[in-house]
């Protein structure tokens, strides 16, 4: 809260990243989750309107659930199954209800998984890399489904909806390519020269988890 009192005006954009993303926590600390995320970007959209400021908010692929076992699109209904997804999804409602209520400016983006330099070490692939260096077991569900993007093509994606300022609308950033979460760990290890050593506890990530989120990346391609 005190830091937004030290941002200057006169920026352009906002582009709004910051969340508790970690599904596993959100369902073992909801309120937390709940209160961070929301309360958060409650802020930043005070800040926007007080500052004429446009914003991009970044919402994520779980706002989809990941139990239809298709690949979904900007106009599919959310159906999230995390308490994460939830609030990413009562985030999407805020920023709608800005747009509305004060006529910012404002685009949303649905972020498909994310890799590539710098990631914390909770995320799926450097968190495997580590445990299979370190002669672990990794640590996944391999019946579950992924498509993953590589952190600077998110940035692009961004910057160009930053170029084309397509205000009010709702874009998924994606490869558009879906794979197993053991075609994931088969080229880590491949590429690692290892072994895979697999143990999982799906019954508990059933519960808490979509199988496969997968999302369309056509809108993005066609601006």
């Amino acid at each position: 809260e005190h830091a937004l009192e030290y941002i200057p005006s006169g920026y352009d954009y906002v582009i709004h990243l910051a969340a508790l993303p970690h599904v596993d926590f959100s369902n073992f600390y909801p309120s937390v989750v709940l209160n961070n995320n929301l309360i958060s970007l409650m802020r930043i959209l005070d800040y926007v309107v007080n500052n004429e400021t446009e914003l991009i908010f970044t919402s994520s692929v779980e706002v989809y659930g990941g139990e239809s076992w298709k690949k979904y699109c900007e106009t599919d209904i959310p159906t999230p199954v995390s308490i994460y997804g939830y609030s990413k999804q009562a985030c999407e409602e805020l920023v709608k209800y800005y747009i509305n209520k004060y006529q910012i400016k404002s685009t949303i983006v649905r972020l498909t998984n994310l890799f590539g330099p710098l990631q914390l070490p909770d995320r799926v692939i450097p968190r495997n890399i580590c445990r299979l260096l370190d002669k672990y077991s990794v640590d996944l569900t391999q019946n579950f489904y992924r498509d993953f993007l590589y952190v600077e093509d998110a940035c692009r994606m961004i910057e160009c909806l930053m170029v084309k300022e397509k205000n009010g609308e709702i874009f998924n950033l994606s490869t558009g390519k879906v794979h197993s979460m053991q075609e994931v760990i088969n080229s880590i290890v491949n590429n690692l020269h290892t072994e895979d050593i697999v143990e999982n506890d799906e019954a508990f990530l059933q519960q808490t988890r979509g199988r496969y989120l997968s999302i369309d990346n056509v809108k993005i391609k066609n601006i």
